[in-house]
């Protein structure tokens, strides 16, 4: 499910050079490796639920670089 949000969200936001790929299969190979991806798929649902209460944050650390987080609409910036 993760992987499938972020090609979704690629292709919307029209991040289809190779870089912005290769980038976001890179991190989510790191995830998987981790075991992680229940992690972000639950700070997606946490944050959505922010923002429809009109809350704000911001991302702070190794995360706030994270094409997977920004895909995820999980940091601030548009």
């Amino acid at each position: 499910k993760l992987k499938q949000l972020c090609l979704e969200a690629l292709k919307a936001k029209k991040l289809n050079s190779k870089e912005y790929i290769e980038r976001t299969a890179y991190e989510l190979k790191v995830i998987k490796k981790l075991n992680v991806s229940e992690y972000f798929l639950a700070l997606k649902e946490m944050l959505d639920k922010v923002r429809q209460k009109q809350l704000t944050g911001t991302a702070r650390g190794s995360g706030a670089g994270s094409i997977v987080n920004y895909l995820l609409k999980a940091l601030n910036n548009s």
